[in-house]
């Protein structure tokens, strides 16, 4: 019927079209293949920081705002799903091994696949399915869309999308004084733990797992970093992972969007940065 048949032109022409949107992100992970592709795996952190075009002609960012641990899980696993030899470059969140799933828009196109029913069945969350499943959510999707076209202040990158406007020095140093003033620490969740340790263990393939940069206000609150740091050297333990640490990278405040987001500026000076270390890595 005609819902049907909206629905179909909407997921092909708006929400599969918008690269910077996660239910796009989720769709190409799950249904494509690329053979070639380098992808980047992550939170807001890694959609902010990465970009493909510098690190090389091969990466694709799918880096999704709002995710955590258990989301870049079940995508790590639908990408060593594929007969695919090229490494997996995975950025990890200090915050540590979280359950949360960011926005229920990212998943509703693909809430038919297995993996993505469990998870969202976890987080307590019954994603909308039938022919009206995107009624509450058409909004969201056409925001994404028309924003990916007129994009005033990000910049776009195969997949990634980076904030161009500068925060104001007053504005950035307030930012600094809460963050300074907030604890903040590293969770663990062991048996999500352990799922990515069996899951890096059961492939050929390379994982990278990198930290992207935080501000330096990031650690005067931060209560158990060395726990974060023995549970990433174990992570760097396993032979085909490899763990690049720029977490406490020094750079100027100018980099920053906010304490834990670089800006273009950044994303363009850290990408630069890991492009060497990616190619004493061999890629």
């Amino acid at each position: 019927g005609v819902v049907g048949m909206f629905n179909s032109v909407f997921e092909k022409q708006i929400i599969f079209k918008t690269e910077i949107s996660g239910a796009a992100k989720v769709n190409r992970i799950i249904k494509e293949t690329h053979n070639n592709e380098i992808p980047i795996l992550g939170s807001s952190r890694a959609n902010g920081s990465f970009i493909p075009s510098v690190l090389g002609e091969n990466f694709y960012n799918y880096g999704i705002d709002g995710t955590s641990s258990n989301v870049w899980l079940v995508l790590l696993k639908q990408e060593l799903k594929k007969k695919k030899s090229n490494p997996v470059i995975l950025n990890f969140d200090l915050e540590g091994f979280q359950n949360s799933i960011g926005a229920i828009d990212n998943y509703i196109p693909n809430g038919e696949n297995r993996e993505i029913k469990l998870l969202t069945k976890k987080n307590n969350v019954d994603l909308p399915q039938g022919l009206f499943k995107y009624y509450g959510s058409i909004q969201n999707y056409l925001k994404f869309y028309i924003n990916e076209r007129y994009m005033v202040s990000k910049k776009i990158d195969n997949g990634g999308a980076f904030e161009i406007n500068n925060i104001t020095k007053s504005k950035f140093r307030k930012l600094v004084s809460k963050r300074e003033n907030t604890k903040n620490s590293f969770s663990v969740f062991d048996s999500l733990f352990s799922k990515y340790v069996n899951t890096i263990k059961s492939t050929e393939r390379e994982i990278v797992i990198v930290i992207a940069p935080y501000h330096s206000s990031y650690f005067t609150s931060f209560t158990n970093y060395p726990v974060a740091l023995d549970y990433i050297k174990m992570l760097d333990e396993i032979v085909n992972c490899t763990v690049i640490n720029h977490g406490k990278l020094a750079i100027n405040d100018e980099f920053f969007a906010n304490t834990t987001h670089l800006n273009y500026k950044g994303a363009l000076k850290f990408s630069e940065i890991l492009k060497v270390d990616l190619g004493k890595l061999g890629y």
